[in-house]
């Protein structure tokens, strides 16, 4: 089975394109839910809770495209290299996951074709089509209040790899509004920035991943809240 992701607001006008590898928790029938509970996939080891609603909302404020992942990250991981010990994870907060222990690497490049590269080359085609227009690439991520049994108090993250200036930029801003704001943390994105780099980077494009507490934006009214706060600030800093 074939997941390709969902791409919103294709005709934005916005000179944007925002990226949310972790919007969904689905798995298909076929992988049992790989060994794990309802429960546990509606927790935050298997998808970035309330960042599909806060990409939604930043695509309508800003009028721009978006691509979002339509399978969960304990499938395979888009944000991560090829390779990559955390691509695909045998463990994932302390919670063991039966369906990806053990895989073979039959089963590693079945996953790579069906869910990775379907979300990549859309991608690369979204930001290929306006190429010639320079636009600034944004990752849309949430990150859990609690990991690993300690709590998190920051509230906004942004992230990079090797080019910070946009991150600054949009870090400074969040803190002028009173936010705590986490840089490259509660991780770094010179670990976890794969979609970034091959999307944004790569292609000389302004880029940078921002991250929101989950709790922050579980409700309708958070999600509101955090979409507005990032879309200003990216609308202040427009032409970067």
């Amino acid at each position: 089975m074939i997941i390709t992701p969902e791409i919103i607001n294709k005709g934005g006008a916005a000179n944007l394109v925002l990226i949310c590898d972790h919007a969904s928790n689905f798995i298909p029938e076929d992988y049992a839910g790989l060994g794990l509970n309802d429960d546990l996939l509606k927790t935050h080891i298997a998808w970035d809770i309330g960042s599909e609603a806060l990409t939604r909302g930043l695509s309508k404020i800003l009028d721009a495209p978006a691509l979002l992942a339509r399978h969960s990250r304990l499938l395979i991981d888009t944000n991560r290299e090829v390779g990559d010990d955390t691509q695909i994870v045998a463990k994932s907060d302390g919670i063991d996951i039966p369906g990806n222990q053990g895989l073979e690497m039959a089963g590693r490049l079945q996953r790579i074709k069906n869910f990775y590269l379907p979300f990549h080359e859309t991608c690369d085609a979204l930001v290929a089509a306006r190429l010639e227009a320079h636009p600034c690439v944004i990752g849309v991520h949430t990150f859990t209040k609690v990991y690993g049994g300690r709590g998190r108090d920051l509230e906004i993250a942004v992230m990079w790899n090797a080019d910070n200036r946009l991150a600054t930029l949009f870090g400074k801003i969040f803190e002028a509004k009173g936010l705590k704001v986490g840089w490259n943390e509660p991780y770094s994105g010179k670990n976890f920035f794969y979609s970034m780099d091959r999307h944004g980077r790569d292609n000389n494009l302004p880029h940078l991943a921002v991250e929101v507490r989950q709790d922050l934006v579980e409700t309708k009214t958070g999600q509101k809240k955090f979409a507005k706060i990032i879309a200003d600030a990216y609308s202040e800093i427009k032409g970067f």
